[in-house]
Parts: structure tokens; C-alpha cells; sequence
């Protein structure tokens, strides 16, 4: 599977939290003071609360002078996410203002409590312009959780890793993170026996990297509760024990609730790769 590829079905797998940003930010009203609204100060408080979800890299709020509006501006959200190399930039800009409703005879529910039909969300704004916006959110979401992935094979793989990145993942990327260099580590250590004396290889070290593995294969699991799990093939969306739903797509890496896991393993669904499991 390349990149793309596990990009878009991760993506996939946050639909239901698409649409419940979709609902928030509908229930919103964004209209500009010139039809008659308050702007966007609101919606942008929402959405900046979102943004330190994901998280982003570095946030900064530019307010644009309105003295029309009651807050006396218009608020603008800069957001920056820092890739790899800095040598190009990609822009992604969206607008958070909407239009009046018009007739509210002529909608079939209040357009500002958006619902589902069909598989589609119907409400004011929802295609003009939050789609652009959600969807754009969330596509960081994914990459960033690709991002985590591919650190965590670096640093198992002996490579530097920033600090300040490690201080800005959310707790559950990092315990994801540091599960994977984990299961790197003890995994070599398991396949690939610390080197002997000789043929050279000093007695230090030999004896540094003996150390280093004994300590590594003596570290516990980072949760007694969940599993570092490898998705061999796509199924449909479960509950797990822990009451979230888990959407899961072939060469996914997760952490699964260890009851949820050891049924999928003995289906060989998913393959543990959790040390210890």
C-alpha cells in the first residue's frame, strides 16, 4: 500500500468525527456583520480548541480591524505544520464566514443544527465553507499520525530525534510512539543477538551492547491494558472494550484493547506486535 493510500483510509477512518466537527461548527453561526451577524470570533475559538488537538506546530491569530463586528474584528487563524524539509510550502486557506439562511420556511430543519441523510450532512455552511475546512483538518490529522509512525521507526532505528517534537506529541501519540520503539527494539534484540568479542567488536563494546539489550528486553509493555497491533486485512468498524469505535484498514498500526486483540489475532485479522503480548 503506498502512501497515499494508507493517507486516504485513515482519513476514512475519522468520518464520524468529521461530521461531528461539522455539527459543532454549523451549531456556529458565522455571519458576517455586513448581513447582519456577529462574524466569526465564535467559530474561531472552536476551531483553534480543534487545532490543539491535532496539535499543530505553531498557531497565530491575525484579527482584521471591523468595527462593524461587535468584538471589533474579524478574526483570521494562521496555522503552521512543520514537515520534513522547509525549502517548500503548501498553503491550505479557508474562510469561516457564512451567509444568512434566506427562508427558513424553505429548509426542511433549523440550518443551524446540521443533520445526516444519505451520508450526507445538510445545515448552513456545511458546503460553504466548513467541508474545505474539516476536510483540511483532518487531512493534517493523518499526517500527522503517518509522521509519528515514521519517527518511531527512525528512532528504533538508532537515528536523532528532535526533543521539542517528542514535547509536542498528545499523550496518546506518544505512548504510541514509544510502543513502536519498543517493539523495534526488543524485536532486534530477540533476532539479532548481541555481538561477541572479537572480529572487530572490543570487549566494550560488546559489553555496551549486551547491556543495552538486557535492558530493553527487561522493559515492561507501556500499558498492561492495550496492544501494539499490526491490521492485516480491513474490516468493518467495531466498538472495542474501551467503548471507542475502531475503524481499521490493512496495514494499519494500532493500539488495540487487549480482549479486542487476542479475538482478532486468533481470527488472524491482526498480528500482535506488542513485547510481552
Amino acid at each position: 500500500m503506498n502512501k497515499f493510500a494508507r493517507l486516504a483510509k485513515r482519513i476514512e477512518s475519522f468520518r464520524d468525527e468529521m461530521v461531528n466537527l461539522q455539527i459543532k461548527l454549523c451549531a456556529v453561526p458565522a455571519i458576517a456583520p455586513s448581513n447582519g451577524g456577529e462574524g466569526e470570533v465564535e467559530k474561531a475559538r472552536l476551531l483553534a480548541d480543534f487545532l490543539k488537538q491535532i496539535p499543530v506546530d505553531d498557531t497565530e491569530f491575525v484579527n482584521a480591524p471591523d468595527m462593524e463586528a461587535p468584538a471589533g474584528y474579524r478574526p483570521n487563524i494562521l496555522a503552521v505544520v512543520k514537515g520534513q524539509k522547509s525549502s517548500r510550502t503548501a498553503w491550505i486557506m479557508t474562510h469561516m464566514d457564512i451567509v444568512p439562511p434566506g427562508e427558513l420556511a424553505q429548509w426542511e430543519g433549523d440550518p443551524f443544527k446540521a443533520w445526516v441523510r444519505g451520508g450526507k450532512v445538510f445545515g448552513r455552511g456545511v458546503e460553504d465553507n466548513q467541508q474545505d475546512q474539516v476536510a483540511s483538518l483532518f487531512a493534517v490529522k493523518a499526517l500527522r499520525a503517518e509522521k509519528i509512525l515514521a519517527r518511531a521507526r527512525t528512532h528504533g532505528e538508532g537515528h536523532y530525534i528532535d526533543r521539542e517534537e517528542l514535547k509536542r506529541m498528545l499523550p496518546e501519540e506518544r505512548e504510541l510512539f514509544e510502543a513502536v520503539v519498543m517493539a523495534i527494539g526488543q524485536s532486534r534484540c530477540r533476532l539479532i543477538p548481541a555481538p561477541s568479542a572479537g572480529a572487530g567488536v572490543s570487549r566494550v563494546e560488546a559489553a555496551e551492547e549486551a547491556g543495552r539489550c538486557s535492558e530493553v528486553l527487561g522493559a515492561q509493555p507501556i500499558t498492561q491494558d492495550y496492544v501494539l497491533s499490526r491490521v492485516l486485512s480491513d474490516m468493518d468498524p467495531f466498538m472495542g472494550v474501551d467503548g471507542r469505535i475502531y475503524q481499521l484498514s490493512h496495514e494499519d498500526i494500532v493500539m488495540l484493547p487487549l480482549r479486542n486483540a487476542e479475538v482478532l489475532c486468533e481470527r488472524n485479522i491482526v498480528l500482535n506486535i506488542n513485547p510481552g503480548k
